[in-house]
């Protein structure tokens, strides 16, 4: 990043951060004034579909870009400038929320998301994965003094303990 920079000569550097959450060089996470990151199935925080964030430190350009995503408008009455209906719907973030965890239901049996005439039994992959997936916390965000008890819930979780050289 310390090349790019010096390449970009001072021109503002957008950073595509869709592989990185929570990483840092150096003491720093972005090197850019903005960042990007996709919330795509295929990344490291991934979504149900499309979804995205822009992240910067600069009210300014948070602001601006905050405008943008929501119709260019600050308000009902006034469109400020050309603008995208770009906020997240509630399907996504309820996807997004347990990303960061495992998710004990897929998402047809939540509740707010059953569509009707749908339960027990209609998707039984979906519903197959939510009972034997194991989602350990792997973030940039576990600190040393974490690991071993991730280790030994795992262990317990697999019967690691209950096997010769477990």
């Amino acid at each position: 990043m310390e090349a790019l920079l010096e390449l970009a000569d001072g021109r503002p550097v957008v950073e595509d951060a869709a592989q990185s959450q929570g990483a840092r060089r150096h003491g720093r996470g972005a090197y850019g004034r903005i960042a990007a990151t996709g919330f795509h199935p295929g990344e490291n925080l991934g979504g149900h579909g499309d979804a995205g964030a822009v992240l910067t430190d600069e009210d300014e350009l948070a602001g601006a870009v905050r405008l943008i995503g929501d119709h260019g408008a600050r308000d009902e009455s006034r469109q400020e400038r050309f603008g995208l209906n770009s906020r997240m719907d509630a399907p996504q973030a309820v996807v997004l929320r347990a990303a960061g965890g495992h998710c004990p239901a897929p998402v047809h049996l939540q509740p707010a998301f059953r569509p009707p005439g749908y339960g027990q039994g209609s998707y039984p992959v979906a519903e197959r994965a939510a009972r034997e997936l194991l989602s350990p916390p792997l973030h940039p965000h576990l600190t040393q003094a974490q690991r071993p008890r991730v280790v030994e819930v795992l262990e317990t979780a697999l019967g690691a303990g209950d096997r010769p050289g477990g």
